[in-house]
């Protein structure tokens, strides 16, 4: 696998992602080490293998990039962060989500601070959102870029976030260049699709197309995940390579000449990378097969892992904080897995499962033969993304091959028919045929949408992951499995590596459950004022879930944590019991006791496992919560008050010095999940 291209977008990749780690200014260091290796080995007349000079090279680059970068786009307007600042500029991007809405906004060159010029920053407002995308707007906002945020944010390109400090204006003014009407275009093509089709099928066939996923439910979300394609919901590389097939297909049955059919499909491959809005999975997998079609043009040869290399390394040149953006690290570990694994799988199905080679398959049975390679590139593409998977979703399924194989004839239609049926819709006169169109890909949705449904029922559907000592172990066994099949390793060699690994395993999960078995959880569903505490089969809920997706985010993090019932419900005023978010909680769990803490006027409740929770009568909107040695202040009102762990009233959380170490997951269910240890007194 001597392929210098590809191995430098290797070095590239993982050298910004250490890189980023542990600090930009550790790019010097690496920078550093390689170059004096390849002046060394000049000096020395010591003879480079190829691959070896492409990596060294590619981790100077990489570390420089970083360098320019930060120096450039990152350090001007850093001094901002955690103050409030006026800012003026055009909107690119609005959504809106159960209990707050979030908007986009390009700074302008001047009506901003100095170092904030054309910097993009994302605003939360939690009443309605009266701007369009193009409007220029004003608004001051609490400019905040926390640690554990920062490299997701600039992997989007956005400096910092916010939540508004005020009413936000309109200035009258409109933008009308390219990138604003793409982001304009992309806005009404998703409100056509969800008005065609309403319900769940609208708005994951808007995510299968736009990658727009705010409006789909946890609950389906979670069905897509234990079946194993939740890949769906984000716009990748797939869906433009069926995209492509369909429309090459239609272009050679029209006759049209191979050339023609490569100009059209290069034409058609940017434009639905600007209808993608650019995501990096996207152009990774547009940048890969606009080089395979001008290859075609040009009559040359064509190499997957050549061109994904080539890929990752423009991408990563354009933005190096890139590397942290979940879709291109999914869709680079996928395209890089099917490369390498997907032949030998096939080979070893055919023979094993068949008893006969590829080539007598193909001629005796193609349907066969199209079946085993579907399995072969479904089975590969979750090889290397399999501990990625696991951190992101906190479990991997068991049945992804069969449910993907079960889905392949569909998918293609959902896609090609929703994407003519959103073209059609900004057409008034083809309104009959929209609706054609919307019926047929809303009958492949709902199919899809009751296959996952049927098969994420099953318990064996898939497994949790959701702990540390199992991504490490995961991860460490993918690269050690992958190590040991390209080197070819002897039986020997692998059965003895495959019972090191169970030994790792049963001994990680030992220590685990004598270190930190059974914890007490504490969710923080994100810009909300609720939170709840889970132990032993029980919760205690505070405070009134804001709607029933933020109620169902909850259940779903109950379900998954074994909560049988719900010992506590303490809500501010009576009437919240009867709310719609509160509504959610009791159809999925009795309630054994609630308060309204405007009626009791202060109490002090000792619940789950030696958890106390105090209410002071002369502050109801302030609860302390004893737990695992912390003390932890839920703020419903604004006021500062001493805390080791401290959520405000849009449950932002603030830790203190004692806290400092507490871990934060905010991978799951939309929402911050703190674990402390349960003490038995």
């Amino acid at each position: 696998m001597n392929r210098v291209l590809h191995i430098s977008g290797l070095c590239w990749l993982f050298t910004v992602l250490a890189a980023l780690r542990l600090g930009e200014q550790t790019a010097s260091f690496f920078a550093f080490v390689a170059a004096g290796l390849l002046l060394g080995a000049a000096i020395l007349k010591i003879k480079v293998p190829s691959w070896l000079a492409g990596a060294l090279t590619a981790i100077c680059l990489a570390c420089v990039s970083i360098t320019v970068y930060f120096q450039g786009f990152i350090l001007p307007g850093s001094q901002y962060n955690g103050t409030i600042q006026t800012i003026e500029g055009v909107v690119l991007e609005k959504n809106r989500y159960p209990t707050y809405s979030s908007f986009v906004v390009r700074c302008g060159e001047s009506g901003v601070p100095a170092g904030l010029e054309e910097k993009r920053i994302r605003g939360i407002c939690f009443t309605g959102l009266d701007v369009e995308i193009g409007d220029v707007v004003k608004c001051k906002i609490d400019l905040k870029c926390e640690k554990s945020r920062r490299n997701s944010l600039y992997s989007r390109g956005i400096s910092y976030e916010g939540i508004l400090s005020g009413p936000i204006e309109r200035t009258g003014e409109k933008v009308q260049n390219l990138q604003v009407q793409l982001f304009r275009y992309r806005s009404r093509l998703y409100s056509n699709l969800t008005s065609v089709l309403s319900g769940e099928e609208g708005e994951i066939l808007a995510a299968m197309i736009l990658g727009e996923t705010e409006g789909i439910s946890t609950a389906l979300r979670t069905q897509y995940s234990r079946a194993g394609i939740a890949h769906l919901m984000a716009v990748s590389g797939l869906h433009l390579s069926i995209l492509t097939g369909v429309v090459n297909a239609v272009l050679a049955a029209l006759r049209i000449s191979r050339r023609k059919r490569s100009i059209i499909g290069i034409l058609f491959v940017a434009l639905f990378m600007g209808l993608a809005g650019f995501s990096y999975s996207v152009t990774r997998a547009g940048i890969m097969m606009i080089l395979v079609l001008c290859a075609g043009l040009f009559g040359r040869d064509t190499d997957t892992l050549t061109s994904l290399g080539a890929a990752v390394i423009l991408i990563l040149l354009g933005n190096p904080y890139s590397a942290y953006n979940i879709g291109l690290l999914l869709s680079y570990l996928a395209t890089m897995s099917i490369a390498v694994f997907s032949s030998p799988m096939f080979d070893w199905l055919c023979n094993h499962l068949v008893s006969k080679p590829p080539q007598k398959i193909f001629l005796s049975h193609k349907v066969m033969y199209a079946l085993l390679q579907t399995v072969s590139v479904t089975i590969s593409a979750s090889i290397l993304t399999m501990p990625l998977v696991a951190y992101l979703f906190g479990q991997i399924s068991l049945i992804a091959p069969l449910v993907n194989l079960i889905l392949s004839p569909i998918i293609p239609v959902a896609l090609f028919c929703g994407l003519l049926c959103g073209a059609c819709s900004f057409v008034p006169f083809l309104l009959v045929l929209t609706r054609i169109l919307g019926l047929i890909s809303g009958g492949a949705v709902k199919a899809i949408n009751l296959t996952a449904k049927f098969f994420a029922d099953l318990p064996f559907a898939a497994v949790g992951a959701t702990e540390g000592y199992l991504i490490i172990w995961l991860t460490a066994v993918v690269l050690g499995g992958t190590l040991l099949i390209v080197n070819k390793a002897g039986t020997k060699v692998k059965k003895f590596a495959a019972m090191l690994s169970l030994t790792v395993l049963l001994a990680g999960m030992l220590s685990y459950s004598v270190a930190f078995a059974n914890p007490i959880r504490l969710i923080a569903p994100k810009y909300s004022s609720c939170i709840a505490l889970t132990y032993n089969g029980r919760a205690v809920v505070l405070g009134e879930p804001s709607a029933p997706q933020e109620a169902e985010d909850m259940v779903s993090f109950f379900e998954a944590n074994g909560v049988k019932q719900i010992q506590l419900l303490i809500l501010q005023k009576e009437e919240e019991y009867f709310s719609s978010g509160t509504n959610v909680l009791k159809e999925n769990f009795p309630i054994a006791g609630s308060i309204a803490v405007e009626q009791v006027h202060g109490f002090t409740a000792k619940v789950l496992n030696n958890v106390i929770i105090e209410i002071p009568k002369e502050d109801n909107k302030t609860a302390t919560i004893r737990i695992g040695g912390y003390q932890i202040v839920k703020l419903w009102k604004d006021v500062p008050r001493p805390a080791d762990i401290m959520l405000n009233s849009k449950n932002e959380i603030i830790l203190g010095k004692r806290a400092h170490n507490v871990n934060v997951n905010d991978r799951y269910y939309g929402s911050n999940v703190i674990a402390f240890k349960a003490i038995d007194k």
